[in-house]
């Protein structure tokens, strides 16, 4: 009897401890701090909040996240997630199964990069604004499994090449481990191409102009049998950088 008794002290004990369990420890002990960090980080690892938080150098905001106990009941560890900035908004849920795949669901973002300026002059910033849903992606860590989203983005033409902005039509979705985002103006000679996210967070980019390419055959009297393409490589965290 007093074995049962010192067992159920322990268990309760334990269970108290985890959870009270600090979110500003669970950052510490698993090394985040080297790629993300916070002003102030309150809460527990079950319901936090991260008061002015950086992936990098890039100002994210505040991220609010907690909980979901229905999701227990389907063998996943899942959170709602709200992300508010000056940049970006963002809200949905993320989780973790028992298999080990990771899930993003249910999310709805804006995002609108602020004006940057060095030395009192304007840096020029391609992207506008970019709005989306995505009804869910699912991966591990061999990479994408299962994809579906769509988002808007608007795209400012400072060097005349269109001479318009551009409103593109973005589709997410897999394409075998990769995560692939497929954009298209609503006419499809301007700007065509696709970014593909590998499950290093690297990513490689294409992209297509007609329009451009009749242009540069007309000028260079070249005889192209495929449309020219510019195609761009790095990390999706320098992205952030730059934005």
């Amino acid at each position: 009897m007093k074995i049962k008794f010192l067992i159920l002290i322990a268990f309760i004990l334990l269970l108290a401890f985890v959870i009270s369990f600090p979110m500003r420890g669970l950052v510490k002990l698993a090394n985040f701090e080297n790629i993300f960090t916070a002003d102030e980080i309150k809460g527990f690892w079950w319901d936090a909040r991260f008061k002015n938080s950086y992936i990098g150098s890039k100002k994210i905001g505040n991220i609010d996240f907690s909980l979901d106990p229905y999701l227990l009941l389907s063998g996943q560890l899942g959170f709602n997630l709200k992300i508010s900035g000056p940049e970006i908004n963002l809200h949905g849920r993320v989780g973790v199964s028992l298999r080990g795949t990771y899930s993003l669901e249910y999310l709805t973002f804006a995002f609108k990069p602020l004006k940057k300026f060095k030395s009192g002059k304007l840096i020029t910033q391609t992207i506008s604004s970019i709005n989306g849903s995505i009804d869910y992606i699912y991966f591990n860590r061999e990479g994408c499994l299962e994809s579906r989203g769509t988002a808007k983005g608007e795209l400012l033409d400072d060097f005349g090449l269109f001479t318009r902005n551009l409103t593109l039509n973005i589709n997410i979705k897999c394409r075998n481990e990769l995560l692939e985002l497929k954009f298209l103006t609503l006419r499809s000679d301007l700007l065509e191409g696709e970014v593909l996210v590998s499950p290093d967070l690297s990513y490689s980019l294409e992209a297509r102009s007609k329009r451009i390419g009749s242009k540069i055959k007309e000028i260079s009297k070249l005889n192209f049998k495929s449309t020219p393409s510019l195609k761009l490589s790095g990390k999706v965290i320098d992205i952030l950088d730059y934005l």
